[in-house]
């Protein structure tokens, strides 16, 4: 089961899930205090977020999905969804800030078909939306915010094909799917998009053995694959980003493995083995501040953990120092079009930003142009003025 610790009012809150429900505990002098009751009652599943306030979604014993908000004096709870079911089961719960709302992500069991669900916690708590059908298999889907505020949202189609659905802000609506590998064999863990590429890492199940599988692509579409591991196990690999390093986790047969890149996932050191001892045991961690989240395994040891790889990470997102997002509103996108003298292709009539990859394909056919233009002089010169009119 994983669990959370968010970064909320320059104090660290550890959320947990166990036989009591849902529990909080608060890091004091390097150890988390003894565990406080939230929610008797929760069952299965959770995720909490931490921004101006610390958001937490969770299930009753009965199945209805349950809102929590803490603001640092009060929490409040919201019944989101009353369950028809009459039952808990697991709903792969996820929550990430777009623009200045939170947005909910989960999916439900409906008539022999899982359906991939989008609620936005605007405070009148809209409708529920699908997403589409998916595939039940691994973390069933994975989300990752864009250098705009667009959000990518990764999974399985119901074909079995694994591809994303880009998520614009500005449109409050979803775009087409788009295929990410061909092999219908692969079940997404992780993904992470930056302004230079996108990673992903998942497991190739082809029914005599699973292999972890790392995919980096960047802006231009090239793309790079590491195979990380090979076996039977239940992996569940994830991947975060710590002091300049790309480290891969995964659990196997009762340890911990992992193995860093310094070239963005092009290729990776030999795993290290990470082994526990009888009185401690291993969970997968979300780590969340204002600023940044991360998945991390940990050894839980009486109230204190040790981050994989990475002894110091909660101390580093605490002093980290805030990243500022450089973005092109739809407006500013317009006139830094009609500036530049060139109109937006059809493809991209429904993104209202200017994103890299689209200003790189802009400044290429500028300078096709420039080159066209100067070999046209060269031949000018070469011909003489008599030719002149003929050639332009």
């Amino acid at each position: 089961m994983k669990e959370y610790i968010v970064f909320y009012e320059n104090i660290f809150l550890r959320f947990s899930l166990d036989k009591l429900g849902l529990c909080v505990q608060k890091l004091e002098n390097n150890r988390f205090s003894e565990k406080q009751i939230l929610l008797s009652n929760a069952k299965e599943d959770f995720c909490a977020l931490a921004d101006d306030a610390v958001h937490i979604v969770c299930q009753s014993e009965s199945g209805s999905i349950i809102y929590l908000t803490f603001d640092g004096k009060t929490w409040r709870k919201t019944v989101l969804l009353e369950s028809k079911e009459g039952r808990a089961y697991r709903k792969y719960f996820s929550l990430i800030k777009l623009g200045n709302l939170v947005n909910l992500f989960y999916t439900i069991n409906h008539e022999d078909k899982t359906l991939l669900i989008h609620q936005i916690l605007d405070g009148t708590y809209s409708e529920p939306e699908v997403v589409d059908f998916v595939t039940p298999c691994g973390v069933r889907f994975c989300i990752s915010e864009h250098v705009s505020t667009d959000v990518s949202i990764t999974y399985k189609n119901q074909n079995g094909v694994c591809g994303s659905k880009v998520y614009r802000w500005s449109k409050k609506s979803f775009m087409q799917f788009v295929p990410f590998t061909e092999n219908t064999d692969f079940e997404p863990h992780f993904i992470n998009i930056t302004d230079h590429g996108t990673q992903l890492i998942g497991v190739s199940d082809t029914g005599n053995e699973k292999k972890i599988v790392f995919y980096a692509k960047n802006e231009l579409g090239e793309s790079v694959k590491n195979e990380l591991a090979s076996g039977n196990e239940d992996f569940n690999p994830v991947f975060f980003t710590y002091r300049g390093k790309t480290v891969a986790q995964w659990y196997d047969r009762g340890c911990v493995m992992a193995a860093t890149s310094e070239d963005d996932g092009k290729s990776f050191s030999t795993p290290v083995k990470y082994i526990k001892n009888a009185y401690s045991d291993i969970s997968l961690f979300e780590l969340c501040s204002p600023r940044q989240k991360c998945l991390c395994y940990g050894l839980k040891k009486g109230n204190s953990i040790t981050f994989y790889s990475a002894k110091d990470i909660l101390s580093e997102m605490k002093n980290e120092k805030k990243k500022v997002k450089s973005v092109l509103s739809g407006n500013d996108a317009a006139q830094f079009a009609a500036k530049s003298g060139y109109k937006k292709t059809n493809g991209w009539d429904d993104d209202p930003y200017v994103t890299q990859k689209e200003l790189k394909y802009e400044i290429e056919k500028l300078q096709k142009m420039l080159d066209d233009c100067r070999n046209r002089v060269e031949k000018i010169e070469k011909m003489g003025k008599n030719d002149e009119k003929e050639i332009l």
